[in-house]
Order: structure tokens, then C-alpha cells, then sequence
């Protein structure tokens, strides 16, 4: 159902500097984000390997109220999963859906268009709020870094090292960033490797609570 483009979204004057043009890994180009928590969204999608393809801003579509009158509205994301899923998505402060407020009840009805032309069209739509995005106190910051962490590395620089750290990781079960770093031979890899192996599920790796640093403890992941 993906649109080569996204719907072209004029920036909001409300935000001003919660406003991001940042580059994906996934696509190769430039992605436009209009909220702080559209930027965390981001991350944790870049993030994700299940993911295989999204759209910022991917559909405006109009869709007839109770009231007989017809509304437009644009979704946030469509993401496309691994076994093929399709979704599309609004991205939402649980403030803005509970407060009583003007702006809670105008997304109130935003997503109830939504949900009800996504109902008509059999496509599975989802809210997400910062309960769905962040899970723990530090992961924003830990997104962020490992997200900057991929970005920098050289082309082929994870692949040629992976197994070599990977394998250091399995035996010793447990090892700190610190001593991973002092002990291996091509130092600007293992971050990389690192981050690498704990977004695919290789290693368990504390990203929510507590800041990554030498003293993180990363342990090797026994399915």
C-alpha cells in the first residue's frame, strides 16, 4: 500500500524547534519528524530489525463523520513488518487523549476517523503514546547513541568484526563494554558490534534504565 512520497505536511508554527529532519538507515534518504515523540518513534523503528520498510506522513485520506460531513486526515506512519504485516499508525502524548481539553477532543476524533476508515479498508491500526515508545528512563538517550553509533560506522566495519566479538561474548557469558573495548584489536567495532548484536537479540544489554557506558554489563542472550 506504500506511497513512493510522504504527503507533503507544511511544519506546524506550534512546535518550533521540535521539529526534525534526520537521515534513515532504512530508507537512505531525509525523513521529516514534527514532534519530539515522532523523533523517539523514529528511533525506536530504525531500531527495530522486524521492521523491513515505513513512510513518514504516508496517506491523507477523507473519511464521512457522524455528522455527514466529511474530515481529512493523515496518518503518522505505515510500517511493514518481516511476515509481511502491514500497519498504519498515529503518534499520540496519552495526554492529548485523556485531557478534556480542545485539543484532546480534536484527537480524539482524529484517530476515530482513522480507525474507522483503516476498519473499512481491513488495515491494522495502532495508537502509539510514549508508553508504547519508551521503557525506561534512559531509553531515549540509549536509542539516540546506538542510533548515532550505526550511522558513524564504516561501511562493512560491523560484518568483518561480528563473529570475532560475538563469539568473545558467548564465552565469557558476562563482560563490561570497558573490557571489550581494552582487550579487542580493532576498537571502533565493538560499539557498533555491540549495539549490532543487541537490537537483533544476541546479547541482553540493560538500554532502559541505565545509561550505556564502560561499566554496562552486556551478557550474552541463551535461546
Amino acid at each position: 500500500m506504500f506511497n513512493k512520497s510522504p504527503v507533503n505536511i507544511a511544519r506546524s508554527k506550534k512546535y518550533g524547534s521540535n521539529f526534525y529532519i534526520c537521515h534513515s538507515l532504512k530508507l537512505n534518504r531525509r525523513v521529516s519528524l514534527h514532534s519530539n515523540l515522532e523523533y523517539a518513534n523514529f528511533l525506536d523503528v530504525e531500531l527495530n530489525p522486524n521492521i523491513v520498510k515505513y513512510l513518514e506522513q504516508p496517506l491523507q485520506v477523507e473519511v464521512k463523520g457522524k455528522d455527514g460531513d466529511s474530515y481529512k486526515t493523515t496518518f503518522d506512519m505505515e510500517v511493514l513488518f518481516k511476515n509481511d504485516t502491514n500497519e498504519l499508525w498515529e503518534i499520540k502524548y496519552s495526554s492529548d487523549l485523556n485531557s478534556g481539553s480542545n485539543s484532546s477532543n480534536r484527537s480524539i476524533k482524529q484517530i476515530e476517523y482513522q480507525r474507522k476508515w483503516c476498519l473499512e479498508n481491513n488495515i491494522t491500526y495502532k495508537v502509539r503514546t510514549e508508553n508504547e515508545i519508551f521503557k525506561g528512563p534512559e531509553h531515549l538517550n540509549n536509542m539516540r547513541f546506538m542510533y548515532h553509533c550505526l550511522c558513524r560506522a564504516q561501511s562493512n566495519l560491523i560484518q568483518d568484526n561480528l563473529k570475532r566479538i560475538k563469539n568473545r561474548i558467548q564465552i565469557e557469558k558476562c563482560i563490561t563494554v570497558e573490557k571489550l573495548l581494552n582487550d579487542d584489536a580493532v576498537k571502533l567495532s565493538v560499539m557498533p558490534v555491540i549495539v549490532y548484536l543487541f537490537i537483533h537479540g544476541y546479547i541482553v544489554l540493560d538500554i532502559y534504565n541505565q545509561e550505556i557506558c564502560y561499566a554496562s554489563e552486556v551478557c550474552y542472550a541463551e535461546n
